[in-house]
């Protein structure tokens, strides 16, 4: 009887280390303390009323408020250094007025102005601003006018203009500017007439009457289950309203979201999807009556449901969301109410929190730089209130 006393005890104590081993792989920094002991900064109580965001896969971050102002935190593609604002930027910082439209890239960020001018900064190596150059700029440089869409990728960009007119600059190594030739173009090259949405990657889509066309390299679609390189436009689905290419996705006008590279065949992720951004092999999806979802790749915190452990299937984070943007490192989103949230990576400071703090330590005491929940980041109150 002793004996078994004894092995029930030892059973037990071992069932306590192990479970203390495993709770302290990740240890949540709690009383309001983040990993180095101080204290987590509380959110930026502002007026501004916040409308959209937009997470840069090179650790930026920005945000657009109901009046045109455009805030940027994190790596942000540019110094700013005539703008005077002070490096490193851990909190949201007013770079630009009378922005209508914003698209952000890894390092450079294009912008439409109410009075349809379209702006570039960042790199510029491939000549992705359009300016005529392949020099980086540290300040908005103006492109073009009469611009009413603009999508950027890492090494290049297009736009659309009020008659429908799509233009591209850039990169263009495998034909994905569609000019028919295989050279870089550091100006906007006339691509067609009749676009009204275009989504920019290694492949390039363009809608055409609601028709989803593809271009470039590593082209996938859906009626022939074709996979290879096309210069000329192959017209692909029916019905299509809104487009990301990366990992092929797409939103039908029955608000039904179809993930296109599984096995070459479209496949329903969630019903009655409105918007989805992707990062690296990360989604999240907002649907019509605000709540957020989450998919895919979840290394640091990115999904903001609490942990790093990479889903199938969709999985709810937040309600109340109006944008949400994730860039596969980290993410972040408004909600009804005017706030700003952020979750994921932050050794850039992305997150806009004040630091470039995590939530989390290890077990052998290393500070994790991520945060796997949803943060406030900025809070809105309306002027007059307190």
């Amino acid at each position: 009887m002793l004996m078994k006393r004894l092995k029930l005890v030892t059973v037990i104590l071992i069932v306590i280390f192990a479970l203390s081993m495993l709770s302290s792989c990740f240890r949540p920094i709690r009383d309001g303390l983040n990993a180095t002991g101080l204290p987590i900064p509380d959110p930026i109580t502002t007026s501004f009323n916040l409308v959209e965001v937009f997470a840069s896969g090179g650790g930026g971050s920005f945000a657009l408020t109901a009046c045109g102002i455009l805030l940027a935190w994190g790596r942000v593609g540019a110094s700013f250094e005539e703008l005077e604002v002070e490096l490193p930027i851990y909190r949201p910082t007013k770079i630009m007025d009378d922005v209508i439209a914003v698209s952000i890239a890894r390092a450079h960020a294009m912008v439409i102005t109410s009075d349809g001018v379209l702006w570039g900064w960042g790199n510029n190596g491939r000549g992705q601003l359009g300016d005529g150059t392949t020099t980086s700029r540290s300040v908005p440089t103006r492109i073009m006018e009469d611009v009413i869409y603009v999508s950027a990728e890492d090494d290049r960009a297009m736009a659309i203009t009020s008659d429908g007119t799509l233009w591209a600059w850039g990169s263009n190594r495998n034909g994905q500017l569609r000019d028919g030739t295989a050279e870089d173009r550091h100006s906007p090259v006339k691509i067609d007439e009749s676009a009204i949405a275009v989504s920019t990657d290694s492949a390039k889509a363009s809608i055409f009457d609601n028709a989803l066309w593809m271009w470039g390299n590593r082209v996938f679609t859906l009626e022939e289950d074709t996979n290879g390189d096309f210069q000329i436009p192959i017209r692909d689905a029916e019905d299509v309203i809104y487009i990301l290419v990366e990992d092929s996705l797409g939103i039908t006008p029955d608000k039904n979201i179809g993930v296109w590279r599984v096995e070459n065949k479209p496949r329903r992720m969630r019903d009655d999807v409105v918007y989805v951004s992707e990062g690296i092999r990360t989604f999240v999806m907002l649907t019509s009556d605000g709540t957020l979802w989450g998919l895919g790749r979840n290394t640091n915190g990115t999904l903001g449901d609490g942990t790093t452990r990479d889903r199938r299937e969709p999985i709810k984070i937040m309600e109340n969301v109006i944008s949400v943007s994730t860039s596969g490192e980290h993410t972040l989103a408004v909600t009804s109410d005017g706030n700003l949230w952020a979750w994921g990576e932050n050794a850039l400071g992305q997150l806009g929190i004040g630091n470039n703090q995590g939530q989390y330590e290890d077990r052998t005491g290393v500070i994790q730089t991520y945060w796997l929940s949803p943060v406030l980041v900025m809070e809105y109150v309306p002027e007059g209130y307190e």
